[in-house]
């Protein structure tokens, strides 16, 4: 039996022939390895400084939180002062709004002078008005009377005597005349003259028509009859210590 070989003839003469094939081949695997080694530690490079960054952001993030909770905090601090600081302020206004009658009134019957009665009282608490009338056993009297009213306003305001808050601006003395007669001239006086009677007010009287109910009080006491009776306009506010919120 005849042995042929085939193959070609530097196989035949180098044994060894695929060496440089394989060596070529591993060569190739090599750097093909080296080269996803160096994409993967570049992948993996980069994968580690966004999770740095990430890291970065969520301790920033954190930091935010801690503020925007702090801020959250002092905000609810403020609403709680302010509904605080109104309700004192509500609570000091209604004790004002809630008083002023109380002291208006007090007001006329502690400054009427001894001889001085009053038939009627109107109030007008959108203007700040007050129609008084009623009578005296001279019209000195009632001068006086104009002038105690008037005096209310030098009053010193003080957040701790809530009397001071509240005084009379103008005294008008609208008439006077001799009850049960006509209007005498000769004995009409005009105290008004003495205080800054405003015409504007009068214009503004919100008021209706002002007669004296002195003639029921003769009835009960005779001897006052032909006694001066008047009809006075009075302007009120409040000091200024309570518009501004001391109180």
């Amino acid at each position: 039996m005849i042995a042929i070989n085939l193959a070609p003839t530097e196989e035949l003469e180098n044994r060894h022939w695929y060496g440089f094939d394989l060596l070529s081949f591993v060569c190739s695997c090599l750097l093909l390895f080296g080269l996803s080694q160096l994409y993967i530690l570049f992948v993996e490079t980069k994968i580690s400084r966004i999770n740095t960054e990430q890291h970065k952001l969520e301790l920033q993030n954190n930091t935010l939180k801690i503020s925007s909770d702090r801020f959250d905090e002092i905000h609810r601090l403020i609403d709680r002062e302010d509904k605080n600081l109104q309700s004192i302020r509500s609570i000091t206004t209604s004790k004002i709004t809630k008083y002023e009658p109380v002291i208006l009134l007090e007001y006329l019957q502690t400054l009427k002078p001894d001889g001085v009665w009053l038939d009627s009282i109107q109030e007008n608490h959108e203007k700040k008005m007050i129609l008084i009338t009623g009578g005296a056993f001279d019209n000195v009297l009632i001068a006086d009377f104009m002038t105690l009213l008037a005096e209310t306003k030098h009053i010193e305001p003080s957040s701790e005597n809530i009397r001071s808050l509240v005084h009379f601006t103008d005294v008008i003395l609208e008439k006077v005349s001799i009850d049960g007669t006509k209007t005498d001239p000769a004995k009409t006086v005009n105290p008004s003259a003495r205080f800054d009677a405003s015409s504007s007010m009068v214009a503004d009287r919100p008021f209706g028509k002002s007669d004296s109910g002195s003639k029921i009080t003769q009835k009960i006491f005779p001897d006052i009859k032909g006694r001066p009776i008047f009809s006075m306009l009075l302007r009120y506010e409040r000091s200024q210590v309570d518009t501004k919120g001391v109180n």
